[in-house]
């Protein structure tokens, strides 16, 4: 497995690279229509597929007026696990799925924090201890 890694890193282009860090979409500080919250372009001749990330502590962000109105406001993932209901949690969590597959997110992004202290409720849909 690691050579293989070090083989696919070693056959990247520097800008392919680069765009892997660095994403696309974006131009001053707003996302163009049909990017995501965080996009990576494929890389074919590799066989690297794109990622396409899109974020929301419940549900699809909406980031272009026709979208408003299309996509599902989930209850909080901390009201969904106070509930102790493993069966509802892993409805909720399929239905995400479905929608975030069905609008072409091939990625959720979960909100993450440097700091504990700045944890916030969104932090705790990656948390299944609570």
């Amino acid at each position: 497995m690691e050579s293989a890694v070090v083989n696919l890193l070693s056959a990247l282009r520097p800008e392919e690279k680069a765009g892997m860090v660095r994403g696309t979409g974006w131009q001053l500080l707003r996302l163009r229509p049909g990017y995501y919250m965080g996009s990576i372009l494929a890389v074919p001749r590799l066989g690297i597929p794109s990622i396409n990330m899109q974020d929301a502590g419940q549900g699809f962000r909406t980031t272009l007026p026709i979208q408003v109105g299309q996509v599902t406001a989930w209850p909080s993932m901390l009201a969904v696990s106070a509930t102790w209901d493993a069966d509802l949690t892993g409805a909720v969590a399929r239905g995400i799925g479905e929608e975030f597959r069905a609008k072409g997110a091939n990625v959720r992004q979960l909100e993450s924090h440097r700091r504990p202290a700045a944890c916030h409720i969104a932090c705790h849909m990656r948390q299944p201890a609570i």
